[in-house]
């Protein structure tokens, strides 16, 4: 598995800000953790990470409910979701912030993808930058995202989708939000 710059995220944990040593060298600098599980954020900054792989800030996949709150993933890179990927996962996110990342991909903000269930309570997704498709967004499978008091604003893409780019059999719910001032360089914004 690669991914997650400032964290990976497999399974049973339950996080409010930890810190440890760096990784060994030749290892990813992700931490991975095997099984199914809780996750909870609560005031936690997630800055300046890169990744090679998915989730610039963080990546969360298979089984996990997450709920993060007042919290921060600013400035990180990656190949796929700069800021933070979820692959099959339910995360509600409430009052935080997924600004100013990049992605050569997908998803410059935010990737959803697998049958993953999100939910954005009064936060920001803005300066986020995608080289393919999706600035603030990118959705794909039967993931679900619904967003209520959201602001999605100054995102940019290449591709489709410079706020938000969303395919196949995603379901979107929209109640409250802003998006402004997102672009698509070469397609529809």
């Amino acid at each position: 598995t690669s991914g997650g710059g400032g964290a990976l995220i497999e399974g049973s944990v339950a996080v409010a800000q930890t810190a440890g040593p760096p990784p060994a060298p030749g290892t990813s600098p992700a931490q991975q953790v095997p099984g199914t599980g809780i996750l909870l954020l609560d005031g936690v900054t997630v800055s300046g990470n890169t990744t090679p792989g998915e989730g610039g800030g963080m990546r969360i996949v298979t089984a996990i409910n997450a709920t993060i709150v007042d919290s921060h993933f600013d400035a990180n890179t990656a190949a796929t979701a700069g800021g933070v990927a979820l692959q099959s996962v339910v995360a509600a996110f409430d009052d935080t912030s997924i600004d100013d990342n990049v992605t050569t991909n997908l998803g410059g903000g935010l990737r959803l993808s697998g049958n993953s269930m999100v939910t954005m309570t009064d936060g920001t997704v803005r300066g986020n930058t995608a080289v393919g498709f999706g600035g603030g967004f990118y959705a794909q499978g039967t993931a679900a995202l619904t967003m209520d008091g959201t602001t999605v604003d100054g995102n940019e893409a290449q591709g489709p989708g410079g706020g938000a780019a969303f395919f196949e059999n995603t379901n979107l719910t929209i109640a409250d939000a802003t998006f402004s001032n997102n672009e698509s360089v070469t397609n529809s914004g």
